[in-house]
């Protein structure tokens, strides 16, 4: 009997380091984004967190410039809604064309850099993809 939960305990270990949470074992969603107006967020859930979907505007793509990422889609960006400072939910500021978290000063831009004087990483980006139908694979590279 032990030996059996030693096997067990050593079967989750393994799991755990190789990244049971890899992208190969996520669970897929496909989301509808084709009604989301530029520079307007649409929050929906995945893994059981969150996920904010902002479209870019025309503007918004231009102010970013080269900031704007390595993204397929530049129209787009998507990451979770919590921010990397404390953690709290992270809401869009469309005048400003900014992401701030709610309960800190911690500021990003429409790409998820951090703005100057924030004491945050980047927004942490899932796994995604779009497809030309205007619809977003959450769990999918």
């Amino acid at each position: 009997m032990m030996a059996l939960a030693g096997i067990a305990v050593l079967a989750i270990a393994v799991r755990y380091l190789a990244g049971g949470d890899s992208a190969a074992t996520l669970e897929r969603v496909r989301v509808d984004v084709s009604g989301v107006a530029p520079d307007t967020v649409r929050t929906v859930g995945w893994q059981g967190r969150p996920v904010i979907v902002l479209r870019r505007s025309r503007v918004t793509i231009d102010r970013l410039g080269a900031r704007s990422g390595d993204d397929t889609s530049p129209g787009w960006f998507v990451a979770f809604a919590n921010g990397t400072a404390r953690g709290c939910s992270v809401v869009w500021e469309p005048g400003a064309r900014r992401f701030r978290e709610s309960c800190s000063q911690a500021a990003w831009d429409a790409a998820g850099e951090p703005l100057s004087g924030t004491d945050a990483a980047p927004l942490k980006v899932p796994p995604h993809r779009f497809s030309g139908d205007g619809q977003l694979l959450l769990g999918a590279d």
